[in-house]
């Protein structure tokens, strides 16, 4: 498929909490979650899947929006390594990146919505802005999602390698952000941080990427330094 870009500029949305609930430091996950698939088979399902990818990498739309902390997560839930290179995977379900790997965060997984949701987040603030007043879009907590995603060597870009629909338990994630730490996984996109642009590559990678969702890979789990 061809590239496809898309951008936006950078949003401000008004406050609409949503509960969760944060068990210790949100350390666990779920075994039961599982890697989704979005389809981008045309321009508009391509622009929908771009607002899902920048809700996810935008922390401050989502502490207005989904009530988290645009804070780093500083729990230290786990160790993992590949060769000579080691990561420290922290945690924190209430913010709005619940992972990270990595002191430079090589790798992270960002609460975001599903691409209807969250095109309609988008497009609510428009009109709002349209019309001189806050964003009242209301999110369902059943649209909440969560990406993987990992820094390249351009550091102002990220490559995206795919969904969860809960935040998997730590020893599964962990190998998975360490694969993506070192770029090891398939990428089915990239974000800008400066543009907040959105580039499809190759977005049969995210079949790929729930294909293997499950899968340890060469990486080792331990406990937290």
């Amino acid at each position: 498929m061809k590239s496809i870009r898309y951008f936006v500029l950078a949003l401000l949305f008004a406050p609409l909490p949503l509960a969760a609930a944060a068990e210790d430091c949100g350390t666990a996950g779920s075994t039961a979650a599982k890697p989704l698939s979005f389809a981008v088979t045309d321009a508009n399902s391509g622009q929908a899947l771009s607002m899902t990818i920048i809700v996810g990498m935008t922390r401050e739309m989502k502490n207005h929006h989904l009530g988290l902390k645009v804070d780093d997560p500083r729990c230290a839930a786990a160790s993992v390594s590949i060769g000579t290179l080691r990561f420290v995977v922290r945690a924190d379900d209430m913010s709005a990146w619940p992972r990270t790997a990595g002191e430079n965060f090589e790798a992270i997984l960002a609460t975001t919505l599903r691409p209807a949701a969250a095109s309609r987040l988008v497009s609510g603030f428009v009109v709002s802005r349209t019309a001189g007043a806050p964003s009242l879009t209301r999110v369902d907590p059943a649209d909440v999602v969560y990406m993987l995603a990992g820094r390249t060597a351009d550091r102002h870009v990220w490559s995206i390698y795919g969904f969860y629909d809960a935040i998997p338990d730590t020893p599964r994630l962990a190998r998975m952000m360490c694969q993506a730490a070192v770029g090891s996984l398939p990428a089915a996109a990239q974000f800008e941080t400066e543009t907040q642009g959105v580039t499809f590559a190759d977005v049969s990678a995210l079949s790929s990427f729930a294909d293997r969702g499950g899968t340890p890979g060469p990486c080792s789990v331990g406990p937290p330094p």
